[in-house]
């Protein structure tokens, strides 16, 4: 059983590799780097608890608002935080050639007022996107990964109990 489980783990974790990889090629492809904080994020781990595997992709917690868009704050207040990041995203993207400091102030603050008041442009426009990173998810996991992981599990599984079998009738 042991080798199984081996197999399985290892089977699994090429998977994810790979499918982190993905995760992280259509984050840049969709010009979402700035940082690469959200890039750097994209991890997965995979856990034995008993004969439960369990696999899990992780990403930052911010990447559905890339995906989706940010929506209006509903509780009337102007989210601080954002103007911030919004200043360091000008910044880094070179969106805005500003003469001096107090431009780009006034920029970020245009900027996060108008996403304070109607959303990103992803959420307006009910999650399509002009960047590219429409289904990051679903393009990595899609039905012919998941049926080629599927087979190559089934294989493992397979190859493992008949190994297993062979050595009882070799011991016995």
């Amino acid at each position: 059983m042991l080798i199984i489980t081996e197999n399985i783990i290892k089977t699994m974790s090429a998977f994810n590799t790979e499918s982190v990889a993905l995760l992280k090629q259509y984050h840049v492809e969709a010009g979402q780097r700035a940082t690469g904080k959200t890039e750097a994020a994209f991890d997965s781990d995979i856990v034995q608890n008993g004969n439960m595997i369990s696999s899990k992709i992780l990403g930052a917690a911010h990447i559905g608002a890339l995906e989706y868009g940010r929506k209006p704050s509903s509780n009337g207040s102007k989210p601080g935080s954002l103007y911030d990041v919004i200043k360091k995203w000008i910044v880094r993207k070179g969106v805005f050639n500003y003469a001096n400091d107090k431009e780009l102030k006034g920029l970020a603050y245009v900027i996060t007022r108008k996403i304070h008041k109607k959303g990103t442009y992803q959420f307006r426009n009910n999650g399509t996107t002009h960047n590219g990173f429409k289904n990051p998810v679903s393009k990595a996991f899609n039905e012919v990964r998941l049926n080629k992981l599927r087979e190559q599990l089934g294989f493992e599984l397979i190859s493992s109990i008949g190994s297993d079998v062979l050595k009882q009738f070799k011991t016995n």
